[in-house]
């Protein structure tokens, strides 16, 4: 079924390559592609999986996540008063992932603003069904998404909760399970759940 979609999207292209004695590219996973020099992938303990590093530099900023419906980062961000800021969307988390790996900013030096963003962010995964870059997946030419977004975020959010910001009571459990701890479980305002919005 995929390659009689790409058949009829692109047979002229094809025949072309193929008289030129060139095989058509074909689709590889984002883990198999290869990863931008410059991102030092040793320093992520979360963000350092090649999936997660190629998604980031997949996103073509062109906003169609933000026509997520029910995106808690969004929803939160104007019950708050923060309107539409561009730091409160999944484009805005991804600018700022983005940030972090080409070092033009140290997490300790992250916004609270960004900081607040990224803790609105439940990692539900909507924001991967308007996005762009994963329509051949939503179409079914492609077998996996280009852009996880739920595993994007989440683990962005375990990188900051390491680096010592508040993620809310579920990151801290998270890496206290992975450092063989018991989790503080001090009162906090957790981000917005499912069932709030």
């Amino acid at each position: 079924m995929p390659s009689e979609l790409l058949s009829q999207m692109y047979g002229d292209r094809i025949a072309a390559d193929q008289e030129l004695g060139e095989p058509p590219l074909p689709w590889r996973p984002p883990e198999e592609l290869p990863l931008p020099a410059w991102v030092d992938i040793g320093k992520w303990r979360h963000l350092g999986k090649p999936e997660l590093i190629n998604a980031v530099f997949r996103c073509t900023r062109c906003g169609m996540c933000l026509t997520t419906e029910r995106c808690a980062t969004m929803i939160k961000a104007r019950r708050r008063g923060k309107g539409h800021h561009e730091l409160y969307t999944p484009r805005g988390l991804i600018s700022v992932i983005r940030a972090l790996l080409e070092e033009r900013v140290q997490i300790d030096e992250l916004s609270p603003q960004a900081v607040e963003a990224a803790s609105f962010c439940t990692a539900c995964g909507r924001c991967s069904v308007p996005c762009i870059v994963n329509k051949a997946y939503h179409e079914g030419i492609s077998p996996s998404p280009n852009i996880d977004h739920k595993q994007l975020f989440e683990s962005y959010k375990l990188t900051l909760a390491e680096a010592g910001y508040d993620m809310g009571r579920r990151y801290r459990k998270m890496l206290a399970a992975v450092a063989g701890q018991p989790a503080a479980d001090p009162p906090d305002e957790e981000g917005m759940e499912d069932e709030d919005l």
